[in-house]
């Protein structure tokens, strides 16, 4: 019965490959291109036949019933994982390792139960008419029994062909134009481009230091390192890392946002403080609030011939045609150089959303002025005032 086994053991594996080849193929869906992805199918783990053929003529009727599949990572790689749960019937195909793969012959170690009664189809024929050589035989057949085989197989194995694989989308982004960013403070690459296709999830870094103290306001070119999950697998894969250049306008931008005065130095007639107060802030849920007059001071270091614009947004108490709103330029702190480039009364001013007025004036730095300190005045009527915030920028 030795030569019976093992024509029943090919018999099995055989279709077993067959019908997990073909249940694959009728799922119409693909493996994914990450890492982690999964192929689900429903596969019967009983399979049943009534005189299947082998060689020599000998069927097989009963079954076979699987116990166990798994990948066998023996002398292949370790690109996707099959395993089987004969309780669910469910046939779990996963992706392990990212790559371009478009082919893979996956080894499955395979156990199975199985309960066959054996037969061989006999034939025997003799001439039909002895006086007529051309006639046919009359031929008879019938079935010898050959008894039963059952048992437990634990050592069988197959190769699987696998080729439904998801398209792998190449990196693909689209930088940002018109992009700002405030001085001396962090930011995330990731902010200036948007992606419009990717292997997975996008990250990025500054090749060369966007911004540092040394840096002004006004507009500097970034180059950034983006790379998706298979980027970072392979940091020379082109089509999975990219390289590029954004233009940023750095700023600087003060909102009090966690109390940070961002080296402003704020000085009042009577009393002053950053409060959290939504209904009274336009950028940042806090505000500066001063019950009397108040003065702020900022040193910078600007490019003489440059043109600037600085914008603040004030809210009095009471708006008044008798309240000063000033803004001046001091050369290298000499009080008696001071230059005053804006003043208003704040019931002139340009009227902004939450009862706000817009204190903003454009100014070019001239012979002297480089290193200089900008002031900030503000005068109220009878009470005091909010102060939302400051912005210094370069417009050419």
């Amino acid at each position: 019965m030795d030569v019976i086994r093992f024509g029943e053991f090919d018999l099995i594996k055989n279709h077993l490959k067959n019908e997990l080849e073909r249940y694959i193929r009728n799922h119409n869906s693909k493996l994914g291109y990450l890492k982690g992805s999964k192929l689900t199918i429903k596969f019967p783990n009983r399979h049943e036949f009534n005189r299947k053929r082998w060689e020599d003529n000998i069927y097989y009727t009963g079954y076979y019933s699987i116990e166990k599949i798994i990948t066998s990572f023996i002398n292949q790689n370790k690109n996707i994982n099959i395993s089987y749960n004969p309780s669910t019937e469910v046939l779990t195909i996963e992706r392990i390792k990212n790559g371009k793969f478009v082919l893979e012959n996956v080894i499955l170690h395979i156990e199975y139960i199985y309960d066959f009664h054996l037969e061989e189809r006999k034939e025997s024929c003799t001439p039909s008419w002895p006086d007529l050589p051309d006639a046919p035989d009359h031929c008879s057949y019938w079935w010898k029994d050959r008894g039963n085989e059952s048992g437990y197989n634990k050592a069988a194995s197959i190769t699987l062909e696998f080729t439904q694989f998801e398209e792998i989308p190449k990196l693909q982004v689209k930088p940002k134009i018109n992009c700002e960013i405030n001085l001396d403070s962090e930011v995330n690459a990731t902010d200036f481009f948007n992606v419009i296709s990717s292997a997975g999830e996008v990250e990025a870094e500054f090749i060369n230091k966007l911004y540092s103290n040394s840096y002004n306001p006004g507009k500097h070119t970034a180059t950034i390192h983006a790379w998706d999950e298979y980027g970072e697998e392979d940091k020379n894969d082109k089509e999975h890392n990219l390289t590029f250049d954004v233009v940023v306008n750095a700023v600087d931008k003060s909102t009090w946002k966690d109390k940070n005065l961002r080296d402003w130095k704020f000085i009042s007639a009577n009393q002053w403080e950053i409060v959290r107060d939504p209904d009274n802030s336009l950028t940042d849920d806090h505000v500066i609030y001063s019950n009397d007059s108040i003065k702020a001071h900022k040193e910078y270091s600007l490019e003489k011939g440059a043109t600037y614009k600085f914008t603040a947004f004030i809210k009095p108490d009471v708006l008044s045609t008798w309240d000063k709103m000033a803004l001046s330029l001091i050369p290298g702190r000499s009080s008696s150089k001071k230059r005053e480039i804006f003043s208003s009364n704040s019931y002139d001013l340009p009227s902004i959303d939450k009862g706000f007025k817009e204190v903003s004036k454009e100014f070019t730095v001239g012979d002297g002025e480089e290193n200089l300190t900008f002031e900030f005045f503000a005068n109220f009527y009878k009470k005091g005032g909010y102060i939302d915030s400051f912005k210094l920028e370069r417009i050419k």
